[in-house]
C-alpha cells in the first residue's frame, strides 16, 4: 500500500498533508527489534535491503530525520515551513500496525519537543513547526485497509473528506 512511502516522500517534499494506510513506519530492523515490534513477513527483505545499502555505501535516512534535514537545508531560517498533518489510517485487527501508528505519533510528539529545545536555544530554524499526526483505528479491520475500504464502497467517500477538509484548512 505504499504507507511509509507516502509519510517519508511527503516530508521530503514538504506536503501539507499526508495520509497512509497501515504504514510500517519503523522499518531499520534494529529499530523494529528495539521496539519489539512483532515480527512481520517484511523483516528479513528490510534485513538484507539495509545490509546491501550499507555495502554500496547508500545511506539510509528515517522519515525523522528526513524531515529535520529538509528545515535545516531551507533558507533563509526564518522562513516558516508549513506543519505537515500526517493522517494514519490503520486497521483494529492488525495490531501490530495500530502500535507503530501510535508510536509515530508519540515519536514526532517527542521530535517535535526536542525541536523547539533547539529552537530556544538558537540551535534550531526559527518558525519551523513539526508535523502532527492523527491516527483513525478503524474497527473490525485489517492490514489491507484501503483495498477493504475501497472494497466496502468506503474509500471515496473517505477521500472526498480528507480533500475537503484540506481544502478548508487553505481557504
Amino acid at each position: 500500500m505504499g504507507g511509509y512511502a507516502a509519510v517519508r516522500a511527503g516530508l521530503a517534499v514538504g506536503a501539507a498533508g499526508i495520509l497512509a494506510f497501515g504504514p510500517q513506519i519503523f522499518v531499520h530492523p534494529t529499530h523494529r527489534a528495539a521496539l519489539a515490534l512483532p515480527y512481520m513477513f517484511f523483516d528479513d527483505p528490510l534485513a538484507e535491503l539495509q545490509a546491501e545499502a550499507r555495502e554500496a555505501g547508500v545511506p539510509t535516512e528515517s522519515a525523522f530525520a528526513c524531515w529535520h534535514r529538509r528545515c535545516s537545508l531551507l533558507t533563509p531560517p526564518t522562513q516558516p515551513v508549513i506543519q505537515p498533518v500526517i493522517e494514519v489510517h490503520v486497521g483494529e485487527d492488525a495490531p501490530s500496525d495500530v502500535l507503530e501508528a501510535s508510536l509515530l505519533r508519540e515519536a514526532m510528539a517527542m521530535a517535535s519537543e526536542r525541536f523547539l529545545e533547539c529552537t530556544a536555544q538558537g540551535l534550531g530554524q526559527r518558525g519551523r513547526r513539526q508535523p502532527t499526526v492523527s491516527v483513525r483505528v478503524h474497527a473490525g479491520l485489517g492490514h489491507s485497509l484501503a483495498k477493504d475500504l475501497r472494497d466496502a464502497g468506503h474509500l471515496a467517500a473517505l477521500l472526498r473528506l480528507l480533500i475537503s477538509s484540506g481544502e478548508e484548512m487553505r481557504d
